[in-house]
């Protein structure tokens, strides 16, 4: 408990601290096993970094700095390649060890598959091709890189650019079952694509155990991929199912042999499924542009409802009314007003009674007048 306080009272006090003259920390965004990493900026001129705090427990075990330290330095040795984030700075600062990388805005596979949400097809034929050539390229320099993290590989999830921070020497990060012979080589690369290929379409580890076959567990590979993506081609689902046990296979003799057969037999599957990938691509944006006309039409709709004068309630009567009144101004009749809901003409017999009245009236009072 005392040592998890003391952590996030570190933490907290990293930030706005400036590092070397030249980096300050402004906020941490992400912790990972080994250390903290916090959104930075350049001072000398306005650029978004990552600064990684390596955790001070592993700061007193030499063998773990000596290792990270390979393993920057061979991420370092990889120079400016597109796909790999780009290494500043690495260095012992106020008794802390920090590596400064560039920034980018993404998220790990891992974040991604955590989500539960199905990735498109075109973006994982992308994150297993780019990934099986950053491996080609580090094994044509002639670096070893062991097992890599899918907390390692990052994708911005707008653009669907791809990023590898660096690669883990301790352990695989894509099987559940420890491998018994940890001998690292194109071979256990493959593997990793194959059980990597796994994963992004089904989320789940593939191997219960070290004895169960690729052939057994392709039958829920391929069972995903005729449920979730319904776009591809049976045939291409067959292709995707064979690449997988081609890469898994536990005899490394029938196991692809090379990286580029693994990225030729993805790019085959992005040729064929390129046309199918684009027209639901397509349908998706007129479904969407659909969707936003409905929309616009509705509230169009509802700005004139609003605006347009509303009519005053009329009765039945007032109707009635209304007509016998046109007919009788084309006949010469007056209309005088109402009274309720029926109008008053001379015609009415209200208005009959009423002059009979004031007439007699007169009358009497004249002939009272003429003879009294």
């Amino acid at each position: 408990m005392r040592q998890s306080a003391r952590r996030e009272a570190g933490r907290k006090a990293l930030p706005n601290t400036v590092l070397k003259g030249a980096y300050k920390i402004l906020a941490p965004f992400r912790e990972t096993t080994n250390s903290f990493l916090f959104k930075g900026r350049l001072l000398e001129k306005p650029k978004d970094l990552v600064i990684k705090i390596i955790k001070d427990r592993y700061v007193k075990k030499p063998k773990f700095i000596e290792q990270y330290t390979e393993v920057l330095e061979a991420t370092n040795h990889l120079g400016e390649h597109s796909n790999i984030v780009k290494m500043y700075d690495f260095d012992y600062v106020a008794q802390r060890y920090c590596v400064v990388t560039e920034y980018f805005e993404s998220l790990s596979v891992e974040e991604l598959l955590t989500k539960g949400q199905t990735l498109p097809l075109a973006l994982i034929l992308k994150i297993l091709e780019q990934t099986a050539k950053v491996l080609g390229m580090a094994h044509r320099e002639g670096l070893q890189f062991r097992h890599l993290k899918l907390d390692n590989i990052l994708v911005c999830p707008e653009s669907h650019e791809l990023k590898i921070t660096h690669f883990d020497k301790s352990r695989s990060a894509f099987s559940s079952v420890p491998l018994r012979n940890k001998v690292f080589s194109v071979s256990s690369d493959i593997l990793t694509l194959g059980i990597m290929l796994y994963r992004l379409f089904c989320f789940d580890y593939p191997f219960a155990h070290r004895n169960e076959l690729p052939e057994l567990v392709s039958d829920k590979l391929e069972k995903r991929l005729k449920t979730t993506y319904r776009e591809v081609s049976p045939d291409d689902v067959q292709a995707i199912c064979s690449l997988f046990i081609h890469s898994t296979t536990r005899d490394v003799s029938r196991r692809l042999g090379r990286y580029e057969e693994f990225i030729e037999e993805i790019q085959k599957l992005c040729l064929s499924c390129k046309p199918l990938v684009e027209k639901k691509e397509k349908q998706e944006a007129e479904e969407k542009r659909n969707s936003l006309e409905t929309a616009f039409d509705t509230v169009a709709a509802l700005r004139g409802e609003f605006n347009r004068p509303k009519a005053l309630p009329i009765s039945e009567a007032e109707r009635a009314s209304l007509a016998a009144a046109q007919d009788d101004s084309e006949s010469g009749a007056l209309v005088w007003g109402r009274e309720g809901d029926s109008l008053i003409s001379f015609e009415s017999p209200i208005v009959t009674f009423v002059l009979i009245g004031l007439i007699a009236t007169l009358l009497v009072g004249f002939l009272y007048k003429l003879f009294f």
